[in-house]
């Protein structure tokens, strides 16, 4: 299951933390989750929910050393670089 937290990636403040632990609780499946994921504690706290990995956006790019550290404390196998590519009129 693929759960995006838009609300979380346009304002972390307001992040659905327990909507989203809640609603795949009662499933009982595997679960990824991404949006608004920017710090270790982030990762963290997805995991420690029960996430089976975490996506990352645009942090994998913008801030390759970053996630390069979370990767090597959590694991390759807790996440998923997904990136959304736009071809502009400079390649």
């Amino acid at each position: 299951l693929h759960l995006v937290d838009l609300e979380g990636a346009r304002d972390p403040s307001k992040k659905q933390w327990r909507t989203i632990q809640a609603a795949t609780k009662a499933l009982s499946v595997p679960f990824q989750v991404g949006g608004g994921i920017r710090s270790i504690d982030d990762v963290k706290q997805w995991l420690d929910a029960g996430a089976a990995q975490v996506v990352i956006g645009s942090m994998a790019v913008d801030k390759q050393q970053e996630v390069a550290a979370w990767i090597k404390a959590c694991g390759a196998d807790k996440f998923v670089i997904a990136l959304d590519v736009n071809k502009t009129e400079s390649g």
